[in-house]
């Protein structure tokens, strides 16, 4: 029985969190524009998932891989799991919104 490689799926969440990353750009321009003081949490969780994205892309980069089926089921449900944390960030990281970290994930 061949052992279960995580390496594809944390790549893959690597490539998830960097796009994530990038879409929290648009929070940040609109609360710049409309003067909100939220746009800081927004970059301060989009500086913090890039990190995150990055590092797990170049942990885990292999030169091409082949997966089982055991290894697409993981593929398909870590890096939602993973991107779900990522997104509730910036609800974590606004105090004035109060909201506990399952409310966060929630929200997200």
């Amino acid at each position: 029985m061949s052992s279960i490689r995580f390496r594809p799926s944390f790549y893959i969440s690597g490539i998830l969190l960097t796009i994530l990353s990038l879409a929290m750009t648009l929070p940040i321009i609109v609360d710049l524009r409309n003067g909100f003081e939220e746009w800081r949490e927004f970059s301060k969780a989009q500086i913090i998932t890039a990190f995150f994205g990055i590092a797990l892309m170049l942990i885990n980069k292999q030169n091409g891989f082949r997966l089982s089926t055991k290894e697409t089921l993981i593929a398909a449900t870590l890096p939602w799991v993973i991107v779900s944390f990522f997104a509730a960030l910036p609800f974590m990281l606004a105090v004035n919104l109060g909201l506990s970290p399952i409310q966060s994930l929630f929200e997200a």
